[in-house]
């Protein structure tokens, strides 16, 4: 519930400060951690090893360390969204590797909003916030 209400403010406070937000489309997002509802979190060593671009064709590309991904996304109702990575290469990452968790994040969003130029993805059920900056 927590998170539900500091996402609801970020979104009031974006748009109030910035009118217009930068495109969820057509960027590459470097993704800079992951909060979640049981106070942990997830933050990998090097954000440029982890990336999401939201295609203008509802395609997806991700890099996932050393593994590369691609799948579709689709966006409704202003900021409800849904990413599927369908597909993705296998190589054996480091085992610090967090190329699991990011792709399981991906799984369960469900919204995004930006902030300060960021866009944040909410996890279902309020679990959780992932953070994504241009490069």
């Amino acid at each position: 519930m927590r998170i539900k209400f500091i996402l609801a403010s970020l979104l009031l406070i974006s748009f109030a400060a910035s009118g217009t937000p930068p495109p969820l489309a057509g960027v590459v997002w470097q993704w800079h951690g992951s909060k979640y509802g049981n106070d942990t979190q997830a933050k990998p060593d090097d954000p440029t090893h982890y990336s999401l671009q939201l295609k203008k064709d509802g395609s997806v590309a991700a890099r996932l360390d050393c593994n590369r991904g691609s799948g579709k996304w689709e966006e409704s109702d202003g900021h409800k969204l849904k990413v599927e990575i369908l597909t993705s290469t296998r190589a054996m990452c480091a085992p610090s590797s967090l190329d699991g968790k990011f792709t399981k994040d991906l799984a369960a969003v469900q919204s995004y909003l930006f902030k300060g130029g960021e866009l944040y993805l909410q996890l279902k059920y309020d679990s959780g916030v992932m953070r994504f900056a241009k490069p």
